[in-house]
């Protein structure tokens, strides 16, 4: 089975790291050959046959590659490696409107008989507006047809598509390859723990909360967190926080990773940090696949953060063991000031729902406040803007009862001091062990490879017959309607 493989670019993260681990483990199978098609140079060595395709790249100004074009190279290059046409075209995040050529691209082949595994990593319609509107001016945003499947990283996900009229045949489920091969385990016990977050500090990876917990922890732990943003755009609001905390003074240090060294060694390497830390931190409010729990069983570190329930529940299903999470962390709504949220919920759903040129529901930010607020009124805080966070910290820096800060966990509600001490006294010692091999069983790189094998298989082995497939532009509508609804709303996500 001759494979090729197609994303915008290989440059370092998530995507790549999934192409490298799939494509080597698929290596091991002596049926498959995967060329992987791209629309810039790639830096990397773990991908032998790597061919780039002008126009395959993001959007850029002045480019005038047009879809025909962009087929024509595409399957020229392909051909040129295998000596004939692919039996297969696995393309990654075709829909997220990162280029307005390749939906249409894709759906010229279509018609010309090639066969496609199209795997989604993220969505243009939650919370993109900009991708979402060149995704729809593709008139093809989601191509359908015989030979034509999809294939997501999450349950969730994988539930979306075929809500959105996709057949259920025709969605497999390709979870991110784990390689578990951080075996270092917490560091030893200092005076001052040091719990790690692995994270890109964008703006939906919540910095104000591990801010927050730094001070709820302050004496007993510091927090690190690993890299600051590679897109200027959030630039700003990574610095806002770093100078906040510096200027309090909190125990946190932000992009530590090849900047500052990691305490006890003598470098500043992420291993090194791995090396020195005693547990992982998240506060992400949004992942599309949630490497940092997986990664903090891979090497054993117990991991205190916020849980994400659309995210874990794969995990969980497995039996993998997170007793740190948190749903919420609940403060008083009266600290912000209601009508302020109310206010300014009113005006970011207006501005939201234009974005997606999209009619405001009634009573959106009623809607939208409820789901932030519980029955006592503590409003969760990582639903907070950022200037209100700020605020949140700065009166318990002034000596304001931190019993009114309450964490809610799947089956309990605590004070924060007696949640926090708990966990770091109790709650990081309770090991991970064995888990890894759960890990390896089910997320390692073989298993990977099967389930790619199968979907791979399903795709080329599918008859010909009459399609009842959806519209491609319907089933963008459906999954705009999932993700626009005023309950999944998300200051930090916008």
């Amino acid at each position: 089975m001759n494979v090729a493989v197609v994303h915008y670019h290989l440059r370092p993260g998530g995507v790549t790291s999934v192409i490298e681990s799939t494509v080597q483990a698929l290596q091991n199978h002596t049926d498959v050959r995967c060329v992987i098609l791209c629309g810039a140079p790639y830096r990397g060595n773990d991908l032998a046959d790597v061919r780039v395709v002008p126009g395959l790249d993001y959007d850029r100004e002045g480019d005038s590659t047009d879809p025909t074009t962009l087929a024509k190279a595409m399957e020229e290059a392909a051909t040129a490696a295998f000596g004939a046409r692919p039996d297969l075209w696995h393309v990654h995040n075709h829909s997220l409107g990162k280029n307005g050529h390749l939906p249409a691209a894709l759906e010229h082949l279509r018609q010309q008989g090639h066969r496609f595994l199209l795997q989604i990593h993220d969505f243009a319609e939650d919370g993109r507006p900009e991708n979402y509107r060149v995704l729809q001016e593709t008139k093809t945003p989601y191509i359908m047809g015989i030979g034509v499947h999809y294939a997501t990283i999450n349950g969730r996900d994988q539930s979306l598509l075929e809500k959105a009229g996709i057949p259920r045949n025709r969605v497999h489920a390709l979870p991110n390859p784990i390689n578990a091969t951080w075996a270092s385990g917490p560091a030893a016990d200092r005076e001052r723990l040091l719990l790690l977050y692995p994270t890109r500090g964008i703006r939906r990876k919540n910095l104000g909360e591990a801010v927050l917990l730094a001070l709820l922890c302050q004496g007993r732990a510091e927090v690190a967190t690993t890299r600051g943003p590679d897109n200027p755009i959030w630039q700003p609001c990574h610095d806002e926080w770093r100078a906040f905390a510096q200027a309090r003074p909190l125990p946190i240090t932000f992009a530590v990773v090849d900047r500052v060294s990691a305490p006890a060694q003598k470098e500043a390497s992420l291993n090194a940090w791995l090396r020195a830390c005693h547990g992982f931190l998240t506060t992400s409010v949004a992942e599309g696949f949630g490497l940092a729990y997986l990664e903090s069983l891979s090497g054993q570190w117990p991991l205190i953060g916020r849980d994400l329930p659309e995210i874990t529940r794969d995990f969980k299903e497995l039996e993998l063991p997170f007793p740190g999470l948190y749903r919420s962390i609940g403060v008083p709504l009266e600290w912000v000031g209601e009508e302020c949220v109310m206010a300014a919920l009113r005006e970011a759903l207006e501005t939201y729902y234009q974005s997606y040129d999209r009619p405001l529901p009634e009573c959106a930010a009623e809607r939208a406040l409820e789901t932030m607020v519980d029955d006592r009124g503590r409003v969760d805080f990582g639903c907070l803007r950022e200037e209100w966070q700020r605020e949140v910290i700065d009166r318990l820096l002034d000596g304001e009862d931190r019993s009114h800060v309450v964490f809610k966990t799947e089956a309990a509600i605590a004070d924060a001091d007696l949640w926090i001490e708990s966990w770091l006294d109790y709650g990081r010692r309770l090991t991970s062990k064995g888990a890894d091999r759960q890990l390896t069983a089910f997320y390692g790189p073989e298993p990977a490879a099967n389930r790619c094998l199968q979907a791979y298989r399903a795709v080329v082995g599918e008859a010909d017959s009459e399609d009842e497939a959806p519209q491609p532009c319907a089933v963008s509508d459906a999954l705009l309607d999932v993700f626009l609804s005023p309950e999944r709303f998300h200051f930090l996500r916008t």
